[in-house]
């Protein structure tokens, strides 16, 4: 993938919306290092993959166990984020890892998911990607 473009590296909030918008991909699950998701589905071409040591353990324990629980909460957190485009597929590849420190900075919010209703709010925004799925929109935004 050399045609990759880094969109933003740095340390990010992060904001996980919509149902269903999370999807594990099979062969990363019951891993213990990294788990991969795509958003919505792998059609979108936007796969996160999140090194976040707590955070691969309890997915693995909320797939194991098929409930949730409060994970998107503890996926919404501050994270170390890598995110690299690659424009003439339109693909997006996001990676996370724990942050060295917790900053009480503002920083700016990674927003991604799926659109319920297709509707969004009128966020300023430095970039965001789009992509249709099955009744709905997959998105991935950086809000300052």
């Amino acid at each position: 993938m050399e045609d990759m473009q880094v969109l933003y590296r740095g340390i990010a909030n992060i904001y996980l919306q919509g149902h269903n918008a999370l999807c594990p991909i099979e062969e990363t699950i019951n891993n213990s290092h990294e788990i991969r998701y795509c958003i919505g589905d792998a059609s979108t071409e936007f796969f996160i993959k999140d090194l976040r040591k707590e955070l691969v353990l309890e997915a693995n324990e909320a797939i194991r166990l098929s409930r949730q629980n409060g994970f998107t909460r503890d996926f919404n957190q501050q994270a170390w984020v890598e995110v690299r485009y690659e424009p003439s597929q339109e693909k997006v590849e996001i990676e996370l890892r724990d942050p060295v420190k917790i900053s009480q900075e503002k920083m700016p919010l990674l927003w991604l998911g799926v659109l319920e209703n297709n509707l969004m709010p009128a966020y300023e925004v430095d970039w965001e990607i789009f992509k249709p799925l099955a009744g709905s929109t997959a998105f991935v935004s950086l809000v300052r």
